[in-house]
């Protein structure tokens, strides 16, 4: 850290628990199996292990599910159109729907018609998108990037290594065929319990080198 001598610590971004909440359970699904994805338009996201994966349940006659895309253009280095011409390339862009720009109050909506939430990334921070799903109740399923490790475990979801298409097919099915079965209140509880574990040490490491005391 630039010749810098500190003992850094993690704190996840805040999320907002009031708006990410649980869903109705029965709620119906206008699919067998609903999966969810959301990544803007970069290379990082790497959509092409998501896109393979999708390709893999349908070599294993596994196709009845659907997946939402949820992804515009803000920022990155890919054009318009291309998660659609990458469905397209592996076969499975009937399988898909792509959705643009989606503000922030109408994602909680698909998250609580998803099955389960896929994030496939080179490289995360925090994941906030990942966190959100779990507030909202949705097993996730992630690559080892970095952002998820400190909050995906048995209780909220399936980690895999990166690029791992096969592995991600794997997780789904297992989701899919109820081989792992999570709560959705668990799964919340989790993430929110350690989000407030991170930020109340945080604080608390902070205070005592100011010599302060501290109210969480």
């Amino acid at each position: 850290m630039h010749n810098i001598s500190c003992d850094p610590i993690v704190v996840g971004n805040l999320v907002d628990e009031e708006k990410f909440t649980l869903g109705d359970l029965s709620m119906n699904h206008q699919y067998p199996f609903h999966i969810l994805t959301i990544a803007y338009l970069a290379e990082f996201k790497d959509m092409r292990t998501f896109f393979l994966s999708l390709k893999e349940l349908v070599n294993r006659d596994m196709s009845d599910f659907h997946a939402t895309v949820i992804g515009g253009k803000l920022w990155g280095n890919l054009p318009v159109g291309a998660y659609e011409e990458l469905a397209a390339d592996m076969g499975v862009e009937k399988h898909c729907t792509f959705v643009g720009f989606v503000e922030r109050d109408e994602i909680v909506r698909y998250f609580h018609q998803a099955d389960v939430f896929i994030s496939t990334s080179i490289s995360e921070t925090f994941g906030v998108a990942v966190a959100e799903a779990m507030a909202s109740g949705t097993p996730v399923i992630t690559t080892d990037s970095g952002g998820g490790r400190e909050t995906v475990n048995p209780e909220t979801g399936i980690m895999v290594n990166i690029r791992d298409y096969r592995a991600v097919a794997d997780a789904i099915t297992d989701i899919w065929k109820k081989r792992w079965i999570f709560s959705p209140g668990m799964i919340r509880k989790s993430v929110l319990r350690k989000s407030e574990s991170q930020i109340r040490n945080a604080v608390q490491s902070d205070a005592s080198v100011l010599a302060l005391p501290v109210r969480v």
